[in-house]
């Protein structure tokens, strides 16, 4: 079959053929058959036999487009694959076509099926994992090499994988590895699988994907689809696979056994600190190695801050008051607190819950908290109460169920910083324990006397 100047375009892109692929088609003609005649290969054994039309066959046929690609001379492949690779991926498309359509009808049944779907977010994004982690999917993955080309370009993820910036991370990764072409393309496969998991009986699998399929022709204005953002996931998989064994091989340099690190858990991780802290060759070494390899110096300062967080978050939760300071290691410093509120009448206010939504002034009083807080810590936290204090953490962490994961990565961090090769004043840590020691203290006294 021949495509006429003024038909539509076998590539979908819905333009007349005339104004679309016809000269990417007449180009590789003609520089195609300029290379033949300047190859001195004879013309009955060269790749083509002067021009495409005499390949012979449907022209609208995926096999067409497939001899095509294979008789492309080699020093033509790389202007012209790619060409050649979107119409045949087009002609792929319209060769499914009426099966494609035939499917559709038949999934209208359950259009309100999956409309209840798509109102469970979650129960949506399980579903969509497990269907994009099937064979058919797989060679869609991102691949170590793409992922690593984008984060150089784009900045890495952060670590934790339910924060917002992880999304918009993965957003921006997205959007440099996929532009237009290639998402109408994936839409375009999307579609053709669709019949098969109609046939298979499986018609909200078949609605994923016909959905995934329209957004990715038409991509929300947040977020990145479920398609795309499981093909991201499943690269990061990955990606953090081969960082670990790249970690793995980096730290046995230094003398640093990771694997039994970790399986001895927080102790492993007390272990390495006391350590790499006791040893001042070890602590020249480690630091060199962290300025040789950037990224996981960058990767390490990421889970400091994520750990010292979570320590943060421990000392807000109510079963680990233990931790805060005894009734009369507060009580000396209510007078130098209260001296610091009296500087600022207009804070006394917010001290008694009457202002509590102006944000400035709340952060007025927490910045004074926090000073009297770090003054407190360099008091207070001498070597023996420093030790007190790892034993708290440690009869604590004995009293946390194996599933309390958030309590687990708040007690790491709490050890981290009590390890820390830092000064007690300049210690966040302790100087929050601090502070919010203070503050238990003061609404403790409210509530025994009514003020």
């Amino acid at each position: 079959m021949k495509i006429g100047r003024n038909d539509l375009c076998p590539c979908g892109s819905g333009r007349k053929y005339k104004h679309c692929c016809l000269a990417n088609e007449l180009a590789v003609r003609e520089e195609t058959s300029t290379a033949v005649l300047n190859s001195g290969i004879p013309v009955d054994e060269a790749p083509f036999s002067g021009s495409f039309p005499d390949l012979g066959g449907d022209v609208m046929s995926t096999q067409y487009w497939e001899t095509m690609e294979r008789r492309i001379p080699s020093k033509l492949r790389k202007n012209f694959e790619p060409i050649i690779h979107q119409v045949k991926a087009a002609v792929d498309y319209e060769e499914h076509l009426r099966a494609i359509e035939e499917a559709q009808l038949v999934l209208e049944k359950y259009r309100k099926h999956f409309g209840r779907l798509l109102k469970n977010p979650k129960k949506l994004l399980a579903q969509a994992e497990k269907l994009f982690d099937e064979a058919p999917f797989e060679p869609l993955w991102f691949s170590v090499n793409e992922l690593e080309r984008a984060f150089e370009a784009v900045g890495y993820p952060p670590m934790n994988q339910n924060d917002d910036l992880f999304f918009e991370a993965a957003r921006a990764v997205i959007d440099f590895l996929v532009d237009v072409p290639h998402r109408h393309e994936l839409s375009n496969r999307l579609f053709i699988l669709v019949p098969d998991y109609v046939e298979a009986n499986r018609p909200l699998d078949a609605w994923i994907l016909q959905h995934n399929a329209v957004v990715l022709d038409n991509p929300p204005e947040k977020g990145c689809g479920l398609f795309l953002l499981c093909m991201f996931l499943h690269g990061m998989k990955d990606w953090e696979a081969q960082r670990d064994r790249e970690q793995f091989a980096l730290f046995s340099e230094i003398g640093i056994d990771l694997d039994e690190m970790r399986r001895k858990g927080i102790d492993g991780v007390k272990g390495m600190i006391q350590e790499v802290m006791s040893n001042p060759d070890k602590v020249v070494e480690f630091e060199a190695f962290l300025e040789a390899h950037p990224q996981y110096k960058s990767d390490i300062e990421e889970e400091c801050w994520t750990s010292e967080q979570a320590a943060l978050s421990l000392l807000q939760r109510e079963d680990a008051r233990s931790l805060l300071l005894t009734f009369e290691e507060v009580k000396p410093w209510f007078s130098v607190f209260e001296g610091r509120i009296r500087e600022r009448p207009e804070l006394l206010e917010v001290m008694k819950g009457i202002t509590a939504e102006n944000k400035e002034e709340i952060e007025a009083v927490t910045t004074i908290l926090y000073s009297v807080g770090s003054e407190m810590a360099g008091v207070i936290f001498n070597e023996p109460r420093l030790r007190q204090l790892v034993g708290a953490i440690d009869v604590y962490q004995r009293g946390l169920s194996p599933s309390d994961q958030e309590g687990l990565s708040g007690v790491n961090g709490a050890l981290m910083a009590t390890h820390a090769d830092t000064s007690l004043t300049e210690s966040h840590f302790l100087s929050m324990l601090c502070g919010l020691s203070v503050v238990r203290a003061i609404e403790d006294v409210a509530k025994r006397t009514g003020s």
